[in-house]
């Protein structure tokens, strides 16, 4: 049988093959007849197939890519006499121009991706994409014209625009001063994501568009879209016009430097006028009924509880009487929040970090639950203690802690599954043993006590923020960090550094005087606060 007849024998295969690249049956005719030239001209001048099935199909594939070239109006790379036919055993001769066009097609954007994927490999016309898109043919038009010169531009563009990002991903810590989301946003958008965490970090230092984002991470445009997207929609970014940028304070631990010694020299400084208004306040607290009820433990943890509350406060408004009110925005899904990522490098570790650094103040709240109808955890997250990240979910938490308090049975309360965090409950100091018995170990205080513990610790807390506000001025003066200059939504307060340690600091410093009692580390400085109505 000679090739020719051979070949005949492949012609319903070949129109098959051809209406599965174009797509409609028009251009798959005229594709197959081009081939079959194509083929025939090869076999006149004297080429042999081994393979026919095998020859017709990397021909029909060559075939349809010259196609496609010509309307983009790139040049083929010919290494035969007939540019479209192509030797199956020369693997290495392929179409380098095709490869870098497609390279430049999976980063434009999904505007101008959408049109040339549907008009050049879909065989779609104008009108028909216009429909589907909704949109008048002149933008079809217009999108063809631009997503081509965008293409031809990234072609002729030699650069390597990979960024170490796409070969070496850095992690980036969220965290968030004020109310998180329903969903725990915004940590949850970011720190389980190692894609949006460099996203965020390669957005950061000026607007960037998103085609450009995807070639700096090395991922097709069509992934990172959907990404951005939801980084948008969260405000973790902001677009202005066809670009995006963060829309937070990124912190690069290494380029901020190590001021534990200037903190504790601050605290050592002040500590009285720090603790002068706190112990008045104390001493007015110990002499109530709810506090002499305690445990004497509890009434330790009570006041270490009261002691970093004025803290907190006080060092806080004195800082903001400094650089200016901190405001927090309200966000998608119930936040009310301020984002802060830290690039996470490895580094010497400060002096201080392990045991000093404050991580805020947080409450959960669990309502409706055996007979009251409100149960509230207040506390203090520190290196040194107990962090609010520890348990999975803190509202079941708070209601086993009240059950054990009050004796009710966990079986009926649905909560024995919450048993198996007991041994972390007793290790932080919210539980203890006895013998084979749980205890509650943390302080609960009914609303009406808390509230007037709030009222005898407010004068305290005035009095530190008035009496700091001239040496923190001072202290501040150097410590500003720098942040890209189109960054404007950062509230002053987080663009100053060296303040994590002082809450910390000030409560050993007060122990070490014997201005507060020796408690063992770690404690937790944490109360319960319940409402029965």
């Amino acid at each position: 049988m000679s090739q020719i007849q051979e070949l005949e024998q492949y012609l319903d295969f070949l129109l098959s093959a051809a209406l599965a690249q174009c797509g409609n049956l028009t251009d798959a005719e005229d594709l197959a007849s081009d081939t079959v030239l194509a083929v025939l001209t090869y076999l006149d001048r004297g080429g042999t197939i081994e393979n026919m099935r095998a020859f017709l199909t990397t021909v029909i594939r060559r075939t349809f890519y010259g196609r496609l070239r010509e309307k983009y109006r790139f040049p083929t790379v010919s290494l035969d006499d007939h540019p479209e036919v192509y030797e199956i055993a020369e693997e290495e001769s392929r179409d380098e121009d095709y490869q870098r066009m497609m390279k430049e097609l999976v980063y434009l954007t999904e505007s101008y991706r959408e049109v040339l994927v549907r008009h050049y490999f879909r065989g779609q016309g104008l009108e028909k994409i216009a429909d589907a898109l909704g949109i008048p043919v002149g933008t079809v038009k217009s999108r063809l014209a631009m997503g081509r010169e965008k293409i031809r531009k990234g072609m002729d563009t030699n650069m390597e625009e990979y960024q170490e990002q796409s070969y070496a991903p850095e992690r980036l810590y969220v965290w968030n001063s004020g109310n998180p989301g329903f969903n725990g946003e915004p940590r949850s958008l970011v720190n389980d994501d190692l894609i949006a965490q460099n996203l965020l970090i390669l957005a950061y230092p000026a607007p960037i568009t998103v085609s450009d984002l995807a070639k700096a991470i090395g991922i097709a445009t069509a992934y990172v879209e959907p990404i951005v997207n939801k980084l948008v929609d969260n405000e973790l970014m902001k677009r202005v016009s066809n670009r995006v940028y963060t829309d937070f304070l990124i912190n690069d631990p290494a380029k901020i430097p190590d001021t534990h010694d200037k903190q504790l020299a601050f605290v050592k400084k002040n500590l009285e006028l720090i603790f002068t208004p706190i112990t008045a306040s104390l001493n007015a607290i110990k002499e109530t009924d709810y506090f002499r009820a305690l445990p004497i433990d509890e009434q330790q943890k009570f006041m270490l509880f009261i002691v970093m509350w004025c803290l907190d406060s006080g060092l806080f408004v004195a800082e903001e009487r400094v650089v200016g009110e901190q405001v927090f925005p309200e966000r998608p899904n119930g936040g009310h929040w301020i984002a802060v990522g830290n690039i996470q490098r490895e580094r010497n570790i400060p002096k201080g970090w392990v045991d000093n650094t404050y991580c805020g103040k947080y409450h959960h709240l669990t309502r409706e639950f055996h007979d009251t109808k409100e149960i509230c955890q207040h506390g203090y997250g520190t290196r040194f203690g107990y962090r609010n990240s520890v348990f999975p979910s803190q509202g079941e938490i708070n209601k086993l802690l009240y059950a054990i308090r009050e004796g009710v049975d966990l079986r009926s309360a649905g909560l024995t599954e919450q048993l198996v965090h007991t041994d972390e409950l007793v290790k932080w100091g919210f539980l203890r043993r006895n013998g084979d018995t749980l205890k509650t170990a943390i302080p609960f205080v009914e609303m009406h006590d808390f509230h007037d513990m709030i009222r005898k610790i407010n004068p305290a807390i005035e009095q530190i923020s008035c009496s700091l506000e001239e040496p923190m001025r001072a202290y501040l003066a150097d410590k500003r960090k720098k942040s890209p200059p189109h960054l404007t939504s950062v509230p002053a307060p987080k663009l100053v550094y060296g303040t994590d340690e002082l809450v910390v600091l000030s409560v050993q410093e007060a122990m070490d005087r014997g201005v507060l009692p020796r408690l063992d580390y770690p404690c937790t400085a944490h109360i319960m606060v319940y409402w029965k109505g």
